[in-house]
């Protein structure tokens, strides 16, 4: 890891916060004092936002007087502060003051007076001359005076801030105090003051909170000067709940799951060191309980009662290690570190015993119905297994386990299960403590796993000893039955790795047709038959597994084959046959009890709605399946199905705003279960705009070990789509070839957009002379030959394939000598009938292209600019807008102004930063920006510095290139200059 700063070099976050701090200082520049209270907990930030408004302001032409209150015990400095900040006072402005001020402020700077006596005239008299240098500083420019750490305040500078407060008139003056919120008793002294400053004109106080999950790892990124791995930047947002100072110690101590680094604990443990005795027993014992804490709970552990128990509670609140939480009738640790800290400062022996009083305490009490039950039987296993009591940590492991499934919490369970079976082999006869075998309960991990999406990696010691006791003494149809479901915790971006486990389960069956274990098997094993694209057969063993269901009675495995039976018809193109099983399977699965199949009804009927062009339709179930599967029980990853198919029609439909709403939270960390995910977020930043940022992530999915045929063709898709709009010819022919070498003929669906884009590739590629001509022209044949090849395939016609052929013969012309405006009207007609606007506005545009040259053409060239261009600025497509702007200035095509087009090109730019930023792409220097301008070289600096940290830029080459990509400067449209082989 590359050496870890002591501050990021950039501020991240506190965008509002920033925003107002420059709100009040744009009003003290008026001519009147502003006040700022700036508040927060310890290492949130303060410092940093004040430095980094200090410099903007600085550039902005005011003055800087900053000075800190210092913690010295009962030896306060009075006027600490202030005497601080005034030592960067001028000796002009002294000399500007009467001598009766002068003399006065001598007093506490001897600078202000050198050749005389200090005066006599007492704390009023020094009041009044500071009062006095401060309105005549702020009368000169704008005065931003920055007092930190007020919580330590003297009792004079009290005073003086009450006198300023109340007696500064028309002066610029912006007055700026900091304190830690989590310093403040109840008695504190400071507590008077704010209440006092916060009924003055003009005052406002801003809290700062935490940075989110994405701050945090822009936080980290910057320090460490790399990205961090998703895991890091969790566990390490997770630890410090986004107080910057943690974060960065738990980075320098490449602490983000281990221990508290020692400087790090030693600032937490001060917090409780602080309390009295018996309160910092009590804090440790409630850490223990756990973050949040139990009133009740904590009474019968900590051995403290009636009024010894209420102070030493209220010194715990007062001092901020807990907080009442009312909604509960009980406790809560400040932050998550305090309790971590607190529960580290236990002995062990201590701490295995308080876990245990806690879990007998918990175990006393009757256990709630529902999912309160869950909690409190969860709870219980919790501090059984803290307290190393195996045996009875292994039944509540397993009893846990269960009241979870129950209630459908499904991550919940599997953690429980996971527990049960790291126990299983310590204890003696576990079969007989938790009333059943090892394979049943590998079995419900299984499915809890593959439901909630938790960890999959089973234990192949425990896996393979379950195995072998089946194989001693349970029956085939048992066997069968355990291997499917272990063979079903494959995700499905890898359903191969269970083939082998499905297919030794078939053959376990026999001649059984009619048991529900049949069924099952059956059921699961087409399933991922048809995941593999292999339809036919996949079609044929979910009517066998159709025919069992009927034989057993069985509800959900009768839903579960006609739900593979459904895709395997739509991928036939017969839509109205897998419409009508697909009517057949909603009533056996509206229930909910059987969540994996409720789970592959909504997520197949969006994907079978949305792949035949019925947009609207597939979110309106799509947002009808999240709201059920919430209710049933699934978790964000379970219902990421339905969210990613909602999202994909949607951003066909060009909503890609409602898109991203759709799929909800950032997933994280790429892996196989959230491939998927993450490639729906790369199509719609391709479809906002952005490919260099699309193509950083489908890069990164592209690495992803194991990946089926069907993740791997839309991600190569995307890629080679992103690539040539960033211009990258190469990028985009190898990701089509690598796609393409993952088809089957029958998988249409991914065949048709992959070839498509592949053909573009070809034209693009020779237009731009990085392709010989002739040998683009052969492979573009070759692709549209496969192309319409695979439209012939199936029953009945597809609708978008059929569009898509007509795309490959509109690029396929595009190597013809001549234009062909007349196939790319046709194909915008044919988009705009599916109602797809990016493709369509983007077929406008080639259209255009194909007119530029006709000198007898001007009215359509210009009808389909304007077209195209609409079509695009309507649905935020800027890349496509941008290349119609590129063509129509070529062309001489004038398009309709857009007064807010400029304001939405890096919207996080002052309009004052745009204007650098375009002086930037210029390739001027900061002198010839400020010359430009008419502003000072150190102010243009500051700017630069600010467009760097909010675009994230290295440096100015690559702000310039941001600047260029994002059309804030005019340039020729080009393609990048990488080199590809000539294809055979």
């Amino acid at each position: 890891m590359a050496a870890v700063q002591s501050t990021a070099p950039t501020l991240v976050g506190r965008r509002e916060d920033l925003a107002a701090l420059e709100a009040a200082f744009e009003q003290a520049r008026g001519g009147e004092l502003v006040t700022i209270v700036l508040a927060g907990e310890a290492g949130i930030g303060k410092t940093r936002l004040v430095e980094e408004f200090s410099e903007r302001a600085y550039a902005q032409g005011a003055r800087l007087l900053s000075g800190a209150c210092v913690d010295l015990g009962d030896a306060a400095l009075p006027y600490g502060a202030l005497m601080d900040a005034l030592r960067d006072v001028p000796a002009t402005a002294f000399a500007a003051l009467p001598a009766p001020s002068r003399r006065a402020l001598a007093a506490l700077i001897p600078e202000a007076a050198p050749d005389d006596e200090p005066s006599d005239g007492g704390q009023s008299a020094v009041f009044g001359a500071l009062l006095r240098l401060i309105e005549d500083l702020g009368r000169e420019e704008p005065l931003v005076l920055v007092l930190e750490d007020i919580h330590w305040a003297d009792r004079s500078t009290e005073a003086l801030l009450r006198f300023l407060v109340g007696g500064l008139r028309q002066t610029a003056v912006l007055l700026l105090l900091t304190y830690r919120s989590d310093e403040l008793g109840r008695d504190h002294p400071v507590r008077r003051l704010l209440a006092e400053l916060s009924r003055a004109p003009r005052e406002r106080t801003v809290v700062l909170g935490p940075l989110t999950r994405a701050e945090t790892g822009a936080q980290l990124t910057a320090l460490a000067g790399m990205p961090l791995d998703d895991a890091a930047v969790d566990a390490i947002h997770g630890r410090s709940e986004g107080n910057p100072f943690y974060s960065e110690e738990l980075l320098a101590a490449a602490s983000a799951t281990g221990p508290v680094p020692p400087t790090l604990r030693d600032t937490v443990l001060a917090r409780i060191d602080r309390l009295p005795g018996a309160a910092r027993s009590l804090a440790r014992v409630a850490a223990a309980c756990g973050r949040d804490v139990d009133h009740e709970l904590l009474a019968d552990i900590c051995g403290l009662a009636g009024d010894a128990l209420d102070d030493a509670l209220r010194r715990c609140v007062d001092g901020h290690v807990l907080a009442v939480d009312p909604g509960r009738d009980g406790y809560r640790f400040r932050h998550a570190l305090l309790q971590e800290v607190a529960l580290g400062d236990l002995l062990p022996g201590e701490r295995r015993r308080l876990h245990g009083r806690i879990a007998d305490a918990l175990a006393d009490r009757e256990t709630p119905r529902g999912t309160a039950g869950a909690q409190h039987l969860a709870e219980i296993a919790y501090h059984r297994l803290a307290a190393t009591d195996r045996p009875a940590a292994l039944i509540a492991a397993v009893r846990a386990a269960q009241a979870a499934e129950a209630v459908h919490a499904l991550a919940e369970a599997s953690r429980g299960y996971d527990a049960a079976l790291e126990l299983w082999e310590s204890v003696d006869d576990p079969e007989r403590l938790v009333g059943t075998d090892l394979p049943t309960l590998l079995e419900r991990a299984a499915e809890c796993r593959w439901l909630g999406f938790g960890d999959r990696d089973l234990s192949p010691r425990l896996r393979d000893r379950a195995s072998a006791q089946l194989d001693e003494s349970g029956s085939r149809l048992r066997r069968a039955d355990h291997l499917s479901r272990l063979a079903t915790t494959s995700c499905y971006a890898r359903v191969t790795a269970g083939l082998p486990l499905h297919e030794r389960a078939l053959s376990l069956l026999d001649d059984d047709r009619s048991s529900e274990t049949a069924a099952r098997v059956r059921a699961r094993y087409a399933c991922v038959l048809m995941l593999r694209g292999d339809y036919a057969e996949a079609d044929r063993q979910a009517i066998a597994a159709l025919a069992a269901a009927h034989a057993a009675g069985s509800h959900a495995q009768e839903a579960d084959a006609l739900i593979t039976r459904a895709v395997c018809r739509a991928a036939d193109g017969e839509l109205d046959v897998a419409l009508a099983l697909l009517d057949d399977a909603r009533p056996l699965v509206e229930g909910g009890a059987d969540l994996r199949v409720l789970q592959r009804f909504y997520t197949n009927s969006t994907y079978i709605l949305a792949a035949f062009s019925r947009y609207e339709e597939a979110v309106a179930l799509a947002r009808e399946g999240i709201a059920i599967e919430m209710r049933a029980g699934l978790d964000a990853q379970g219902r990421s199905g339905v969210q990613e198919n909602g999202a994909w029609a949607l951003c066909l439909l060009g909503r890609t705003a409602e898109a991203l709403e759709l799929l909800g939270e950032d997933p994280g960390a790429i892996t196989p279960e959230t491939v998927a995910v993450h490639s729906r977020l790369a199509e719609i930043t391709l479809a906002q705009g952005d490919p260099r940022a699309a193509l950083s992530r489908l890069a990164s999915l592209r690495r992803t070990p194991d990946l089926e045929s069907f993740m791997v063709v839309p991600v190569c898709t995307a890629q080679a789509e992103a690539a040539l709009w960033a211009g990258d010819v190469a990028a985009a022919v190898e990701a089509a070839r690598a796609g393409e070498e993952q088809l089957v003929e029958a998988a249409r669906s991914d065949a048709a957009p992959l070839l498509a884009v592949a053909l573009r590739a070809q034209a693009d590629g020779a237009h731009a002379d990085l392709l010989d001509p002739a040998a683009a022209a052969a492979e573009a044949d070759r692709l549209l030959t496969r192309l319409r090849r695979i439209s012939a395939l199936g029953r009945r016609p597809i609708p978008e394939v059929e569009q898509l052929l007509l795309v490959g013969r509109a690029e396929r012309a595009r190597l013809a000598t001549a234009p062909a405006p007349g196939l790319w009207a046709a194909v915008a007609a044919g988009w705009e009938a599916l109602c797809r606007p990016r493709e369509q506005a983007y077929a406008r545009w080639r259209q255009a292209e194909a007119l530029a040259g006709r000198a007898d053409a001007r009215g359509e060239l210009e009808q389909a600019l304007l077209a195209a261009h609409a079509a695009a600025t309507a649905i935020g497509a800027a890349h496509i807008a941008h290349a119609a702007e590129r063509l129509a200035r070529r062309t001489r095509v004038g398009l309709p102004t857009d007064p807010d087009a400029e304001q939405r090109i890096f919207p996080e730019l002052t309009p004052r930063e745009r204007e650098v930023l375009a002086l930037i792409a210029d390739g001027r220097t900061n002198r010839q920006i400020a010359a430009a301008l008419f502003i000072a070289p150190k102010t243009a600096s500051v700017h630069v510095s600010n467009i760097l940290g909010k675009l994230g830029a290295a440096n100015r080459g690559e702000a310039a290139a941001l600047a260029h990509r994002a059309g804030l400067v005019d340039a020729d449209e080009q393609v990048g200059a990488g080199s590809v082989p000539s294809s055979a």
